[in-house]
């Protein structure tokens, strides 16, 4: 089914739906037809698996890289109420339909969410950034490219919106510039961090700064897949 309807759907067109099962069940959101395990709750399962047992009622979550928000929703019910989760995605188009998810499921999720179209990243800013064949694999250029976005620091997004429970980043091979440009606040923070690890070069250049900033590392990966994660806590 999942193949019929990316043969008759361009690929960088979203479809509303509800989702019918799992951790949003309930919620209607703009989804990518080639990812409809969102709308039956099969998405990612891992991080899901790690975002519930990582927030708490009233915890503030940071989402890097949102995409079109299904973590960043997710967050949102695990935190409810006294809780507040910022949700950063530097694609000028993807970042319109994560903040129309937002606003469409607002009234189901409780929390407060910021829905932010902006990098984070190794310095403060602005960057070139380089929009994908489809629209969840944009990312920053080092040089050029044909769109400009803001960037702040990790670092930055603490001082502005607090210190947080739990931070996910999915940043398409930015990850340890990311980590880079934060060592200070690393050293501070107590949150759980999790990294999605585009490479093994990234994924052993991130865990070295990790553990040099005072983190246990462990290294997950995603069932049935070749994904790997970064699950860093103090």
């Amino acid at each position: 089914m999942l193949r019929v309807i990316d043969t008759f759907v361009p690929p960088d067109a979203l479809i509303a739906g509800r989702v019918r099962a799992g951790p949003l069940e309930g919620l209607v959101m703009h989804m990518y037809p080639h990812a409809l395990d969102m709308a039956i709750g099969r998405h990612e399962p891992l991080v899901v698996d790690l975002i519930r047992r990582h927030l708490s009622e009233g915890d503030l979550a940071f989402d890097i890289g949102a995409n079109v928000g299904y973590f960043t929703l997710l967050m949102a019910r695990c935190v409810g109420t006294s809780g507040h989760v910022v949700a950063f995605e530097p694609d000028p188009l993807v970042g319109e339909h994560l903040r129309r998810n937002v606003a469409r499921n607002q009234g189901h999720i409780a929390a407060s969410i910021d829905a932010v179209t902006m990098a984070i990243a190794g310095s403060s800013g602005t960057r070139p950034f380089m929009p994908g064949s489809r629209l969840s694999r944009g990312k920053l250029g080092s040089e050029s490219g044909p769109v400009t976005v803001s960037a702040m620091t990790l670092g930055d997004a603490v001082d502005r919106y607090g210190s947080p429970r739990l931070i996910k980043f999915d940043v398409e091979g930015a990850e340890s510039e990311v980590l880079e440009g934060a060592l200070e606040s690393l050293a501070t923070l107590d949150s759980t961090i999790i990294i999605e690890a585009h490479s093994q070069r990234l994924e052993q250049r991130c865990l070295r700064l990790l553990r040099e900033s005072g983190f246990h590392c462990e290294r997950l990966l995603q069932p049935g897949t070749k994904e790997t994660y970064i699950l860093a806590t103090k």
